[in-house]
């Protein structure tokens, strides 16, 4: 299960970590889409969130004594997409909820990966 554990680091730190960099940036889509959803009031934090859960999911998997820590960030991470889908379902974004999904999909393999290990 290591190797589907790092898999999902790789993934999650790509995606989640680029996505939370697009807040904290002033991206300029970043700005347009916190802006469209409603969200522009907290996309900081959100950002922050974001970046604090990758590195959750880094230092679980790389530290054998703080699994528990990599185990909380992927339940995080599912919990903040679970809002951002939310936030898409408002906004009538029919196909836009999809990455969402699929990065909490990523998260729950990584839980289920370093509860293996």
């Amino acid at each position: 299960m290591e190797i589907l554990e790092w898999i999902m680091v790789g993934l999650l730190t790509l995606i989640l970590g680029g996505i939370g960099m697009m807040k904290l940036t002033n991206n300029k889509d970043g700005i347009e889409q916190a802006q469209r959803l409603g969200y522009d009031h907290i996309r900081i934090p959100i950002g922050i969130a974001e970046v604090a859960a990758v590195i959750g999911v880094i230092v679980g998997a790389a530290v054998t004594d703080l699994e528990w820590v990599g185990f909380l960030a992927g339940a995080v991470i599912v919990a903040m997409m679970i809002g951002a889908a939310g936030f898409h379902i408002r906004a009538k974004d029919r196909f836009e909820i999809l990455p969402s999904i699929v990065v909490a999909a990523f998260a729950i393999l990584y839980m289920v990966a370093i509860n293996a290990a």
